[in-house]
């Protein structure tokens, strides 16, 4: 297996994982408490990124999905301001 394949394999079966990390150490690391509602949202976000970097790398495309285009303004304006700290 190439080296590229590998890194989209591991992006994309280990998502969950990664989102999870990534999103706990943003709030640890600025020290900021959130509802685990919005813990959850941050995380299916990211776990959507992840499949998707996953999937890119793999296929070198060079096209962004509409979900990620098209729906970036509208899932930021969805957002609640956590007193103006963002986590993504």
């Amino acid at each position: 297996m190439e080296p590229i394949q590998k890194v989209s394999a591991y992006l994309t079966q280990k998502a969950e994982v990664l989102s999870e990390e990534i999103v706990a150490e943003i709030v640890n690391r600025f020290g900021f408490e959130i509802p685990r509602q919005e813990f959850d949202a941050a995380v299916s976000m990211y776990v959507e990124f992840m499949k998707f970097l996953g999937t890119m790398i793999a296929n070198s495309e060079d096209r962004i999905p509409k979900v990620w285009s098209n729906g970036a303004k509208e899932t930021a304006n969805d957002l609640p301001p956590w007193e103006g700290k963002f986590l993504i």
